[in-house]
């Protein structure tokens, strides 16, 4: 399912950007990559937050019970997988911005909870498996790369 919601200046489409988009933080051409995640992980939810921001509780106007932020994380904010860099760094990211977001927001009421599921059997999977690795073939991560995409993408874990 996909949704859009129009600001000012940015379109929003959530869910979030699958793994398979990340790519190492280490490759030459990671800082293009490296904007992908963190634009999907963090820019967009905090777009997503200041669009809401009135109606979760912040209008001191509005009445009701104040609004809760729940940011999906991932456990790979904590434990990096190898060639993951760019989206590990990214939910990190949006952990620490929500712990922000927790202690700024406090004084309207507003919760911010961070989760952090493990590995859910989704689409992205079959992502992956259908993504082309080729960049890859001329650096010293292609063996890496092969193993990646047929051990933790191809291979199911549920």
């Amino acid at each position: 399912m996909r949704t859009e919601m129009e600001t000012k200046e940015l379109v929003v489409w959530a869910p979030q950007k699958s793994l398979t988009e990340a790519k190492s933080l280490f490759a030459p051409y990671a800082p293009k990559f490296q904007s992908v995640p963190c634009n999907a992980n963090m820019i967009s939810p905090l777009v997503v937050i200041q669009a809401f921001a009135t109606v979760l509780g912040t209008d001191k106007k509005r009445q009701g019970p104040a609004g809760r932020i729940v940011n999906i994380s991932s456990t790979t904010a904590k434990v990096v997988i190898p060639l993951l860099g760019a989206y590990s760094s990214s939910k990190a990211g949006l952990e620490g911005m929500s712990d922000a977001l927790r202690r700024e927001l406090m004084l309207f009421g507003i919760d911010v909870v961070i989760t952090e599921p493990g590995t859910v059997n989704t689409a992205m999977y079959d992502k992956g498996e259908k993504e082309d690795l080729s960049e890859f073939k001329q650096t010293e991560y292609w063996e890496a790369v092969e193993n990646f995409q047929k051990y933790i993408v191809i291979v199911p874990h549920f």
